[in-house]
């Protein structure tokens, strides 16, 4: 690898139990160096989902560790716009508005989810709202406890951890009834 700044998406996935019925999962980790990043200003999530609904990457493993041959990523720039994924899950497109100014002057803000609620795709709407020099330095999480240092994270309101969650400033909890505040990124 050459120097430089490089960028990681970590996509995790679940694999099953193995023999003992332990839980596995199956991690994939891509860097990005400064000339991916520069082709792809729709952001990570937008990477991130574009490579989960591609189907690039695996979903079972049955070889011995080696690094993978680079994937072929397309470069892609796309405009902010309705946040259809929010829309589609019943919820406020405001809100995207409101991760997105929040990411834009610093702020965290921690989701709390629904277990079913496609929460790649309401990153990744609410990242096009953003500035495109931004987009790449807003770390994110899709199953976070709300303890972990992410711009964004989201936690799902089965686990445990959503109770302790609730409780952290920036919470914003899809759960219960809420609507985006104004901000001049909402879409």
């Amino acid at each position: 690898l050459k120097a430089g700044v490089f960028h990681v998406l970590g996509l995790i996935k679940d694999a099953g139990t193995d023999h003992s019925g332990r839980q596995n999962r199956l991690a994939h980790l891509i860097a990005f160096d400064e000339t991916d990043v520069y082709g792809n200003q729709a952001g990570p999530a937008s990477v991130a989902k574009q490579l989960r609904d591609s189907r690039l990457l695996i979903d079972s493993w049955d070889q011995q560790p080696h690094e993978a041959e680079p994937l072929a990523i397309p470069s892609f720039n796309a405009e902010p716009g309705i946040c259809q994924a929010w829309i589609d899950a019943g919820l406020d497109p405001g809100v995207a508005g409101e991760l997105a100014e929040a990411a834009a002057t610093g702020e965290k803000s921690v989701l709390i989810v629904p277990a079913s609620t496609d929460v790649i795709a309401l990153f990744a709407d609410a990242m096009l709202l953003m500035p495109p020099g931004t987009r790449w330095k807003t770390t994110f999480t899709t199953c976070g406890s709300g303890s972990e240092d992410y711009v964004w994270q989201a936690v799902r309101a089965d686990l445990v951890e959503a109770n302790d969650a609730r409780k952290l400033p920036g919470v914003i909890d899809l759960t219960q009834a809420y609507s985006g505040k104004d901000s001049p990124y909402a879409s």
